[in-house]
């Protein structure tokens, strides 16, 4: 995994990743506070839209919106940025040696950032709608399952784009597509298209994971469990097998 230790790798990707945000923020009034009011305004839109058009679902139809958009979005700015992560860093790279972990590590670092945030708006709401918020506490296991499948899809999505350029692109507009094919703020009815294409879909998984958990407070089904978790381990180690693979060729590659 590159030079040096594992504690020093991520250290110094923490360091990286809060100095980088530093200078995302310099000059904003808002500042970090952006990272609570951009979900919360989609959040707050879409809340809209569904009184407008008298969107079904059930009363608790504001916290599984919300835990859709968390969810989502941590997926699609993790998944994102990992395309700028190397390439768009080629003098960290060739020019002070900086291991490309490091910056690998460093980008998902930036939108953990992003979702404490979001958790932040999460528990408001929970507390604002009167759930309890005692099932939070699971959160953090499935997090890590979450964390898995992100990091390595990242991880590929980082190295492919060093040898394809066109994959950002690609990627985005897959992203796109994606947020309308899964059930972020509506839906989907057993036997129909969409949960039938869902049912190849990592994130309807890890999605319907953690709103079983947080607002049913229900024991998720097994196969709901076995699934996320094979996805979670399939993609982390994938994505480390593919970045250590091709590191020693990125230099060459920027």
């Amino acid at each position: 995994m590159g030079k040096g230790s594992l504690g020093s790798l991520v250290r110094t990707s923490y360091v990286l990743a809060k100095a980088d945000i530093r200078v995302k923020n310099e000059g904003s009034y808002f500042g970090a506070l952006w990272n609570f009011l951009d979900p919360l305004f989609i959040f707050l839109i879409l809340l809209f839209i569904r009184g407008v058009f008298n969107i079904g679902l059930s009363e608790d139809y504001p916290l599984y919106l919300l835990i859709g958009l968390i969810v989502f979005n941590f997926f699609r700015q993790s998944s994102v940025r990992s395309l700028r992560s190397i390439s768009g860093n080629s003098q960290l790279i060739n020019n002070l040696k900086i291991s490309p972990w490091v910056l690998a590590l460093s980008s998902l670092f930036h939108v953990l950032f992003s979702h404490i945030f979001e958790l932040l708006l999460l528990v408001i709401m929970m507390i604002f709608y009167g759930n309890s918020i005692i099932s939070l506490v699971f959160y953090p296991l499935i997090f890590i399952l979450i964390v898995s499948f992100v990091f390595g899809i990242s991880l590929l999505l980082s190295t492919i784009v060093v040898f394809f350029r066109d994959i950002e692109n690609i990627w985005k507009m897959f992203v796109r597509l994606l947020w309308f094919a899964t059930p972020v703020f509506y839906g989907v009815v057993p036997g129909s298209l969409l949960y039938r294409f869902n049912q190849y879909n990592p994130l309807f998984y890890y999605i319907s994971l953690v709103r079983d958990v947080i607002i049913y407070q229900i024991f998720p089904e097994t196969r709901i469990i076995i699934i996320t978790i094979f996805f979670s381990l399939f993609f982390l180690f994938l994505g480390i097998y593919i970045f250590n693979k091709f590191e020693g060729f990125f230099a060459e590659n920027l």
